[in-house]
């Protein structure tokens, strides 16, 4: 009988320590606080533009449409394995389109190349192919390494014929640079320390043409690579003075903002062209700012006088949302060669500041 209850009292202590390291457990995972970049990152990742999913069979090809009418056009026997090897069977393909300026924002891919000019755009593409959780690539033996066209709709009347075919310049490249730039008067200093940045994505033009159809109403191009980003862009067209523009928050802008160049940042300032297809993100942190004058500004002598724009600044600190937009003509201060936009972000629901973000793509 001691021997029974000796054993009882050893299972119920170990049953004890068992819900006590539970309890524990629990406890230290709520005790875990999301970083304000974390929570940016649940936001945008789940209210931007998501992967569609398809499958079809790699000896046959396919033609799709994705939920936004792109049509995909596969040719037979397009990709191989890394190794060179034929595909045969069920492939699956992962589709993502980003076609306005909302959705550019919220996966963070405006529409400027690497020399700071802006682009119009007719859409930024992404496709995958995988079979059995393997990544594959197009196949070398096609001519071109084309795997067919994509039909993108465009705005009735554009007859651009020939539009050019844009890379990803820098991905996600991480840099180590020296802090040289302008201040919060666009007087050129420099900062003698450096850190990483992540320069995310600028567009540099390649070698490919999309070709416009007016009568059709659509455009069609060619991908050339799986697994990377592809943009269908023309210049903006705009022969007149260019400025800088510095967009200063007077308050509440997050103080670790600012070493993700082009990345997700807890404080942050997209502005969109007025009747363009266009996203343009002043990302260089202003240096040595004064009370009222921490913010970004844009490549320097690359926004048009004249434009009309619709801004929004917003930040997330300590996990609250403070947003502000704003329609803003472009043109010099007073005696100045730049101009200067000051933001005051107020505290604004999630589904709020999406609503902001969303307007974007009407104005």
């Amino acid at each position: 009988m001691e021997n029974i209850l000796a054993l009882k009292n050893g299972i119920l202590i170990v049953v004890v320590l068992l819900l006590s390291s539970v309890i524990i457990s629990c406890l230290s995972n709520e005790n875990v606080k999301k970083t304000d970049i974390d929570i940016l990152n649940e936001f945008t990742s789940k209210n931007g533009a998501q992967f569609e999913k398809f499958t079809i069979n790699a000896s046959l090809g396919d033609t799709l449409i994705t939920s936004k009418g792109t049509t995909l056009i596969i040719k037979p026997n397009i990709f191989t394995t890394k190794d060179g090897a034929a595909i045969i069977g069920n492939v699956d393909i992962f589709f993502k389109e980003i076609l306005n300026a909302s959705d550019m924002l919220l996966d963070n891919k405006p529409t400027i190349t690497e020399n700071g000019e802006i682009l119009l755009s007719f859409g930024e593409f992404k496709m995958l192919a995988v079979q059995n959780n393997i990544p594959l690539i197009l196949n070398p033996r096609i001519v071109n390494r084309i795997n067919g066209f994509l039909a993108i709709k465009l705005p009735v009347g554009f007859n651009l014929g020939e539009i050019p075919m844009w890379n990803s310049a820098t991905g996600d490249t991480i840099y180590e640079i020296k802090r040289n730039g302008l201040d919060y008067n666009a007087i050129e200093v420099t900062v003698s320390d450096s850190y990483l940045v992540n320069k995310g994505i600028t567009w540099k033009q390649n070698m490919l043409f999309g070709n416009s159809n007016v009568s059709q109403d659509t455009a069609h191009f060619l991908i050339d690579a799986l697994g990377e980003w592809r943009n269908c862009d023309v210049l903006y067209q705009n022969s007149g003075t260019k400025t800088t523009v510095l967009c200063y928050f007077s308050s509440r802008f997050n103080k670790n903002a600012g070493t993700n160049y082009m990345g997700l940042e807890a404080s942050s300032v997209f502005f969109k062209p007025k009747g363009v297809n266009s996203l343009i993100k002043p990302y260089n942190n202003i240096l040595n700012p004064i009370a009222g004058k921490d913010g970004f500004y844009s490549y320097i002598n690359s926004v048009p006088i004249g434009l009309q724009a619709k801004f929004i600044a917003f930040s997330i600190i300590d996990g609250k949302y403070y947003a502000e937009t704003k329609e803003i003509t472009i043109a010099n201060d007073s005696g100045k060669s730049f101009m200067g936009i000051t933001f005051n972000p107020v505290e604004v629901s999630e589904a709020q500041l999406l609503n902001m973000i969303q307007d974007l793509k009407n104005y």
